[in-house]
């Protein structure tokens, strides 16, 4: 029996499986059945939870229906009808939770989440009236920024650490086809796109169904390094890494153009850095400089007009005076002088006035700097900085491979937080940042870096 539920285990949180899985969320985007295919995921994730007791076994299901729902634009609804299905999740992660309890583990992270939880908690304190804190989708931001990050961190910590194998190479496989579900998806976008019109007359492009390509862009953004870690095993993985960069040009997100491309060049790099010799090392860079001279005969023409026809659409330029950014600094520059020392609170909903707010979505500035300093204060700039310049030191603590691959992903997601949401969602983009840190540590553990940071729970 033991050896039944041990090769189940196996297969369940196996390479094939995760490609079965790919497939299967490919199929869900091609037909268009979004919502039935996020009930099929969520009872898959309950059946892994039940019974593998490795946590990661879930990782690659969650990432695949995290993708392909960002195509149910403004659903809250929609998936509200489902509520229900959130009871046999919770006995589904109780479950897993008892049946293979673990001790708990902290480490150096947790300084840096208290410290953001505080000043989140303390945000617009006094400002804000009590009702505001009783509404459900408010105190899903409230909390699950801060302390439910903290509690994401303590349960991966303390799962991640018991994880049998290679758990980065896992990891990296899951967050490769991660990258992957998203060119997927922006090429099915495309494919419809060019079934209507020619490439080069892109007045429908905006008239299709709804292409999320921040959103697209930000899943791309955490998985470009990954490929390119996994180089090793297979020197053909780095192409994955220039596939999801160019679908990400594509997709039209100013987020991806800018920041992507900047982390995308500090991606190569990195691989070029990863050399097993100078021969390797000569080879990488010829290829790169072959792969780029490449992509400027090929695709730069279209790029180029297809980025001209984004700018018109917006005015003419990256930014501008109608924009609700642009909006939001000026607005920031008035109010932070009353509320300059815990901010208005994330509650607020100050700048509902500039961009009306789809239901579920809370009162972002969509960018990391202002957003800090608008609801959170010079407490929120203080905690904020510590939180990051740790998880810095952290990466740089040990410089090797691995722990490059993980602040590259960090990288991603930091940037795009500059001009997007981004970490500033609980789920998924915070918990997988934070999840990038309890690898990071568990990395450092094993090789004896980091054991005199680190306490244990009974």
């Amino acid at each position: 029996m033991k050896s039944i539920l041990s090769k189940t285990r196996m297969f369940l949180g196996g390479t094939f499986f995760s490609l079965a899985e790919f497939l299967l969320a490919s199929l869900i985007i091609l037909t268009d059945f979004e919502v039935q295919g996020a009930l099929i995921f969520a009872a898959l994730i309950c059946i892994k939870l039940v019974i593998c007791d490795d946590i990661l076994a879930i990782f690659n299901p969650i990432f695949m229906v995290s993708v392909f729902v960002t195509n149910c634009y403004n659903s809250y609804d929609t998936f509200i009808k489902y509520v229900y299905a959130i009871i046999p999740a919770v006995f589904c992660i109780l479950f897993h939770v008892i049946a293979y309890r673990k001790k708990c583990k902290v480490g150096e992270s947790l300084p840096g989440l208290i410290a953001i939880t505080a000043a989140i908690l303390l945000g617009g304190i006094g400002k804000l009236d009590i009702s505001v804190y009783l509404v459900p989708m408010n105190l899903y931001y409230y909390l699950g920024l801060g302390v439910g990050m903290i509690l994401v961190y303590v349960f991966m910590k303390s799962r991640l650490a018991s994880s049998k194998g290679d758990v980065f190479e896992k990891f990296a496989v899951c967050m490769v086809f991660l990258g992957l579900i998203a060119v997927v998806n922006i090429v099915n976008y495309f494919a419809e796109f060019l079934s209507q019109t020619e490439i080069r007359d892109l007045t429908l492009y905006s008239e299709l169904h709804y292409l999320s390509r921040n959103n697209l862009s930000t899943y791309i953004m955490f998985a470009l390094p990954f490929p390119l870690y996994l180089a090793k095993k297979n020197p053909f993985w780095p192409l994955a890494s220039m596939l999801m960069y160019v679908a990400m040009i594509f997709t039209g997100s100013r987020g991806g153009l800018i920041m992507g491309s900047l982390e995308f060049a500090v991606c190569m790099v990195y691989w070029i850095w990863d050399s097993e010799s100078k021969k390797t090392r000569t080879i990488k860079m010829v290829s790169t400089w072959a792969a780029i001279f490449l992509g400027i005969i090929v695709l730069l023409p279209t790029i180029i007009e297809f980025i001209h026809f984004r700018l018109e659409v917006l005015g003419g330029s990256i930014i501008n005076e109608g924009e609700p950014r642009y909006k939001y600094i000026v607005a920031l520059a008035e109010r932070f002088k009353d509320q300059w020392l815990f901010g208005e609170g994330f509650l607020s909903d100050v700048n509902f006035q500039f961009h009306p707010a789809r239901q579920g979505a809370a009162n972002w500035y969509h960018m990391m700097i202002p957003q800090i300093i608008g609801s959170f204060g010079v407490v929120g700039v203080i905690a904020y900085s510590y939180q990051i310049f740790g998880r810095i030191s952290l990466i740089f603590k040990r410089v090797d491979r691995t722990s490059l691959a993980l602040g590259l992903s960090y990288l991603g997601i930091l940037l795009m937080s500059q001009v997007n949401p981004g970490e500033f969602c609980p789920l998924p983009y915070g918990a997988l940042a934070v999840t990038l840190f309890v690898l990071l540590e568990i990395h450092l553990d094993r090789d004896g870096s980091l054991d005199h940071l680190n306490s244990s729970l009974s």
